[in-house]
């Protein structure tokens, strides 16, 4: 779904250049640290905000992004990121911001939600274990754009990882600048994607008003001048009410209720299915059966 909706705001046609996007959340965001954002809303927000190395363009395809390139060789992945991409205070992004924030997203003190997705990375699953240092990741950089990330084992799904915010850049001198407060205020935010941030309010109601960034030189422009994401007071109303707004996600029980409004929808539906096989059979058989599966 959150992919859904970000190409819904950064795919757009030409009459949209100059749109403003209005999205209500369902919930306040807590963080924009990319290492550490978990709901949809707070996702959401953070890939308007940065560029990782891959992305999704609109038909689905894995591409690189703030990489330009990249090749593997047995089971390493060599990335060689653009000339020209660079942070919203002006300064290069480097292969150094990648290895520092996949070293910060796999530390078990930092608690990374999506952490647990580094595994494969070259001695990741001892470090999130805790008997090994994070600097062990198997993360390096060769020069100021080129960045070397060794697997411990090939992971299929290692591509689609590095699209997630948990493996997003992070600039170590502005980091270090925040005190504990990275991602938290509009002062602790320094974005490389395709907008940043204006206005964050967060008193009465919510209010995160983002810019398009005009220095972007990404593959994935960002169409919209504005983008509004909103949240109502303490108790959301019904997402229905809340489509006033372009964008929100509604649940299944409002569905109905959408189409006779007539609405336009766009549904996706995530299932995780569960098999048990009873131990009360043949060991032979469970394992035939779980083989077929």
């Amino acid at each position: 779904i959150t992919v859904l909706m970000c190409l819904s705001i950064s795919a757009c046609n030409e009459s949209y250049k100059d749109a403003y996007i209005y999205f209500e959340l369902d919930s306040i965001p807590k963080t924009l640290d990319p290492q550490l954002v978990s709901t949809k809303d707070e996702i959401t927000a953070v890939r308007c905000l940065f560029d990782g190395l891959l992305r999704y363009d609109s038909e689905g395809k894995c591409i690189p992004s703030a990489a330009k390139s990249y090749e593997k060789s047995d089971l390493t992945y060599t990335f060689i990121i653009k000339d020209d991409a660079a942070w919203k205070n002006g300064q290069k992004l480097i292969a150094d911001d990648f290895v520092f924030a996949l070293k910060r997203a796999i530390d078990p003190k930092i608690k990374a939600p999506f952490a647990s997705l580094l595994g494969s990375i070259k001695n990741g699953k001892k470090i999130l274990e805790g008997s090994l240092s994070p600097d062990s990741l198997g993360v390096y950089s060769v020069d100021e754009k080129t960045l070397k990330i060794q697997l411990e084992y090939d992971d299929p799904e290692i591509l689609n990882t590095l699209t997630l915010p948990v493996t997003m850049p992070c600039n170590r001198a502005f980091f270090e600048t925040c005190k504990g407060k990275y991602g938290l205020n509009i002062d602790s935010v320094l974005c490389n994607g395709s907008y940043y941030i204006r206005k964050w309010y967060n008193e009465d109601s919510f209010l995160l008003r983002l810019a398009k960034n005009l220095d972007f030189k990404g593959p994935f422009e960002a169409n919209s001048m504005r983008v509004y994401f909103t949240c109502s007071d303490s108790v959301n109303s019904e997402a229905v009410s809340k489509l006033n707004s372009d964008l929100a996600y509604i649940g299944t029980e409002e569905y109905s209720k959408s189409k006779e409004l007539e609405l336009q929808l766009a549904t996706e539906e995530n299932t995780c299915y569960f098999l048990y096989v009873s131990k009360d059979l043949p060991k032979e058989l469970r394992k035939a059966l779980l083989k077929s599966v």
